[in-house]
């Protein structure tokens, strides 16, 4: 077996790699340009690679100097590992449950030698990983809702969406609510402000964390980085934007990331006629899923919204953990909960708790 370590150095071949993979696992979440969103200093973009008789496996994330990431000492330096923001986790070439061991146990070595504590990772339901028990301990979590793009638009119009959906896209239609969509190649800085008022906006209705005020610099890089794989879409009402959402494009699968609708707009439903619209684009592009993702809560109302649009396309999903050091992992929880035990109640069940 060959194996190793990519850098965003490695652009070009991390790329091959993706390349040798079936067209079903070229995905966005996988790649270096993607990835690139995220490095820090402290935080650096890796992926572990192997080769073995024809077969390709690859496992992206970031790597986190923990000493720099934290307000308190500790005896050495130590790291961890983490998917960026998305859907995260390996893609293997082929389902051969062996090969994706031999790999968990190179991997595990690798975090021996440099001291990675843990990881944590959010799997991507399109993505098989066999084995995966052999890499994480699993922990389901919310479900999540796809919408199958091989449906026929009559299929999709009377089988997949609920009479609501059909309702409110007539009436966002009968309001005049107008659909607008540019790659991100394509996106000038007054469409970007725009997506970025109603995003913010959206946060704030939603009381939303701190890490979901993504920048206006981020969404810039996003549209740099990905020129081509990233999709704004915009609904406008009397010729204002109202509503938004940004996609991330992959050779057979797309994926809803970030978006949201302004309240006062709300009856006028632009966004049901976006994601209507935004479906039927994303048909017309040969792809064959699209993750609109999940809610809060089980079944909350994010959740309902979500399935209005494919009934039957419920997606299992799970969260992924590893300690790979459990003295050092204890002993860094030990210390946070002595520095900041105002913060347990808010986050002592994260994994990753002391990064906050």
């Amino acid at each position: 077996m060959h194996e190793g370590i990519l850098t965003l150095e490695d652009r070009d071949r991390w790329k091959k790699y993706i390349g040798m993979l079936p067209d079903g696992k070229q995905d966005v979440y996988l790649g270096p340009d993607y990835y690139a969103l995220y490095q820090t200093p402290e935080r650096r973009v890796e992926c572990f690679f192997a080769e073995e008789g024809g077969q390709v496996f690859l496992y992206p994330y970031l790597k986190t100097h923990i000493n720099r990431a934290v307000d308190f000492e500790l005896d050495g330096d130590f790291y961890d590992i983490e998917g960026a923001y998305g859907y995260n986790g390996f893609a293997v070439s082929n389902d051969d449950a062996g090969f994706s061991r031999r790999c968990a146990g190179i991997f595990a070595q690798y975090c021996s030698r440099e001291r990675i504590v843990a990881q944590f990772m959010r799997l991507n339901p399109f993505l098989p990983m066999p084995a995966a028990e052999s890499w994480w301990d699993l922990k389901p979590e919310k479900k999540n809702i796809y919408v199958d793009l091989t449906l026929s638009p009559e299929d999709l119009w009377m089988d997949s969406y609920e009479h609501c959906v059909r309702k409110n896209v007539n009436k966002a239609r009968q309001m005049g609510v107008e659909i607008r969509s540019y790659e991100g190649k394509n996106m000038g800085e007054a469409l970007l402000e725009e997506f970025l008022n109603i995003y913010h906006h959206t946060m704030e209705r939603n009381n939303s964390g701190a890490d979901y005020f993504f920048s206006k610099t981020y969404f810039r890089n996003v549209c740099s980085f990905l020129p081509h794989e990233s999709l704004f879409f915009f609904a406008y009402l009397n010729g204002q934007p109202v509503s938004c959402e940004l996609v991330l494009i992959s050779k057979k699968n797309a994926y809803s990331f970030l978006g949201g609708t302004l309240q006062e707009a709300q009856a006028s439903r632009p966004n049901n006629l976006l994601k209507h619209e935004l479906i039927s684009y994303l048909q017309s592009l040969h792809l064959e899923r699209y993750l609109i993702g999940g809610g809060k809560s089980e079944n909350d109302g994010i959740f309902v919204y979500k399935k209005s649009f494919s009934k039957k396309g419920v997606l299992d999903f799970s969260i992924a953990c590893k300690v790979c050091d459990h003295n050092a992992y204890e002993e860094i929880c030990r210390r946070w909960r002595e520095k900041f035990p105002s913060k347990q109640a808010a986050y002592g069940n994260y994994f990753l708790k002391y990064r906050y």
